[in-house]
């Protein structure tokens, strides 16, 4: 029943992009779903308030008409009654006349829902404003029903019908007023849902992020370490096995700096390029004992390295750019309220194209939510990007792709202000900066080239 209801809403109220032209310039306005179902809502809740009011504004009307009558027939010589009487209709007329003004706005206000649906706030302003007309119109017909009850106190004939009315309209107005209250409390718990959800995600994030760097320094650590141990075995050694082993011990430790400079853990990424799964361990032994790496276990792990920068995704994903925002926590474009930005959004041409950024296989390839149009790439070892607001597709699900490949064009689809990529980089389901994937990339073309 649940994935039925949500299916439908789905169907009833898709994501929906309003396009905003001012001087030139074309803007976004997105409509969530959510966005729309509280609009929708809210709009039936005032609907349906307005139709009980004009429904028992009505009955109240005809009962008065029926009731004025019999005190026409009972007090024909009482001139002051009928007097009393002709004032009340009128009055109830102009409450009637109010209450059609508000229906008028009501039908005013449903004419326009296609521009109210770019603003929220404008729409719950004119929902309060309907709300305080409804209470002052209530309070009217109180006074009205007052008035009319000292009247009627005066018709002895029909007091008991009256009273028997007069008690169901208030068990009516109670009625309305528990709903009311009912859908206050609602509302208000889904507001601190939702404010909870959005602060543990802003935690979670920031959480990983501080994980993040500090693993980072924990490489570095392990490479200067290592380092150290490479000058301590160069310097106790003569010879051309020695030089060589000098050159490719240089080499590898840039290649190892470069790995650990996009947050990597080095040996967790090796240790899974070989397909067998990392482990460590062993008695600790002070440096100075140490033994260290011959040239033939340097070369190695220099051909390794070299293998695994192949297989990340180093490359640019547009062929010119600039960050528009970076990765970590930001104030939302939107909502302006304090978030966490899993990935980076460059800007660039509308409709340029969007480039694989490393070898991999497309386990992604539609839409994806807030992400609209969505690619995503699985590059082995736990990692995937990806490339989200395309404004087209190019590749399709299952698809093997090399580097620097065509996956789609750059658009400004799903949760956008404007044309941009949002590109990201996740390792086993934890984001990583993407930009320290590009400068590490710059870094392998210069040590390729010396």
């Amino acid at each position: 029943m649940i994935s039925r209801l949500r299916k439908l809403g789905e169907r009833l109220f898709p994501e929906r992009q309003i396009l905003v032209r001012t001087e030139g310039r074309v803007s976004h306005v997105t409509l969530t779903r959510r966005m729309q179902v509280i609009t929708a809502t809210g709009l039936l809740l005032s609907a349906g308030s307005v139709g009980y009011l004009t429904v028992g504004y009505m009955h109240f009307g005809n009962v008065a008409a029926v009731k004025q009558a019999e005190m026409a027939q009972a007090e024909m010589s009482n001139s002051d009654l009928r007097q009393l009487v002709a004032q009340l209709q009128s009055q109830l007329a102009g409450a009637n006349g109010q209450l059609d003004a508000t229906q008028n706005r009501l039908s005013s206000i449903g004419s326009q829902y296609g521009s109210l649906e770019g603003s929220l706030s404008a729409t719950e302003q004119q929902l309060k404003d309907i709300t305080d007309a409804r209470d002052h119109l209530a309070a009217e017909r109180d006074e009205l029903q007052k008035r009319l009850g000292d009247a009627q106190d005066k018709a002895s004939n029909s007091a008991g019908t009256v009273a028997a009315n007069l008690a169901r309209v208030r068990q009516l107005e109670k009625d309305l007023q528990a709903a009311n209250a009912r859908a206050g409390e609602f509302k208000t718990s889904l507001e601190g849902t939702q404010k909870k959800l959005d602060q543990i995600s802003s935690e979670r994030e920031k959480a990983s992020a501080e994980r993040e760097r500090l693993a980072s320094e924990r490489d570095a650590l392990k490479l200067k370490l290592r380092d150290l141990q490479a000058s301590l075995s160069n310097a106790d050694k003569t010879g051309p096995t020695a030089s060589a082993g000098g050159r490719i011990g240089g080499a590898l430790g840039e290649l190892e700096k470069v790995v650990a400079s996009t947050g990597l853990d080095v040996e967790n990424v090796l240790a899974r390029l070989g397909g067998a799964p990392k482990g460590e361990g062993g008695p600790y032994i002070a440096l100075s004992k140490a033994k260290a790496m011959s040239p033939e276990e340097l070369a190695k792990r220099e051909e390794t390295l070299r293998k695994l920068v192949k297989l990340l995704p180093l490359q640019s994903p547009l062929a010119h750019y600039e960050v528009e925002s970076p990765y970590g926590p930001r104030q939302d474009p939107i909502n302006k309220r304090e978030g966490f930005h899993p990935g980076i959004d460059l800007g660039g041409v509308f409709r340029s194209p969007v480039y694989s950024t490393g070898p991999g296989v497309v386990t992604f390839a539609g839409v994806r939510g807030q992400y609209g149009k969505f690619v995503e790439i699985d590059h082995g070892m736990g990692i995937v990007t990806h490339y989200a607001h395309l404004h087209r597709i190019t590749v399709t699900r299952g698809q093997k792709i090399g580097v620097h490949q065509q996956v789609g064009e750059l658009g400004s689809t799903g949760r956008s202000t404007g044309p941009h990529l949002h590109y990201e980089v996740v390792m086993d389901g934890e984001t990583l900066d993407p930009e320290k994937f590009l400068e590490a990339g710059k870094s392998v073309v210069q040590i390729g080239n010396k």
